[in-house]
């Protein structure tokens, strides 16, 4: 149970510094601080907060996609944020089909495997 909150926090964390550093190059993209009124890591932020934050940020910018995929055990929205150019945003599932593709060897041969490749933007 410690290694999935940790987990969880990991995820949290990292949303927040990508959200940080998308705010400092992206003005549609509100900074996490303005938002919660408070720094993040200074206090505790609520599972709702955080959610809040999110949507908010996802409303105002072309760049960010919010998706729920779960609940917690909780009952709690489990969410992922894709975050890129609003172009690749805006072709995410058809670019999805390709990273699909590429990460499943079945049925993809070596030189559509190799097209994929090059033609894809990376996905972390």
């Amino acid at each position: 149970m410690k290694r999935a909150e940790g987990q969880f926090l990991g995820f949290v964390l990292a949303g927040f510094l990508t959200a940080t550093a998308v705010g400092l190059a992206a003005p549609d993209v509100l900074d996490p601080a303005v938002f919660l009124g408070y720094a993040v890591g200074e206090r505790f932020t609520p599972h709702h907060r955080l959610v809040a934050y999110f949507e908010r940020v996802a409303e105002r910018s072309p760049r960010v996609r919010l998706e729920h995929y779960g609940h917690t055990a909780e009952n709690r929205p489990l969410l992922v944020a894709f975050v890129g150019g609003s172009e690749n945003i805006q072709k995410l599932d058809e670019l999805a089909e390709g990273w699909r593709a590429l990460a499943s060897p079945e049925g993809t041969g070596k030189e559509r495997a190799r097209e994929l490749a090059v033609r894809l933007p990376a996905l972390v």
